[in-house]
């Protein structure tokens, strides 16, 4: 998704010229919502977290979602 996104970015770049602050903010919120997006509350809400999830349940290693959560609350 952040892949399109920053396409939509360079198409928007090119067709209405943006202003250097206009375009400057709307990388840095591509680029801060792609990482926050990685911390969530629940397992699903990210990719991450299933595959965190997935590796832990691998090893045997069993975390309930309000741990989950109260790990992640700090962040």
């Amino acid at each position: 998704m952040t892949i399109f996104v920053a396409a939509i970015l360079k198409t928007w770049q090119q067709l209405y010229s943006p202003s250097e602050r206009h375009l400057t903010a709307s990388l840095y919120s591509l680029a801060f919502a792609a990482n926050i997006g990685a911390v969530s509350f629940t397992f699903p809400a990210s990719l991450a977290g299933l595959l965190w999830r997935g590796l832990l349940l691998q090893k045997g290693v069993h975390i309930r979602p309000a741990e989950f959560l109260r790990r992640c609350v700090p962040v």
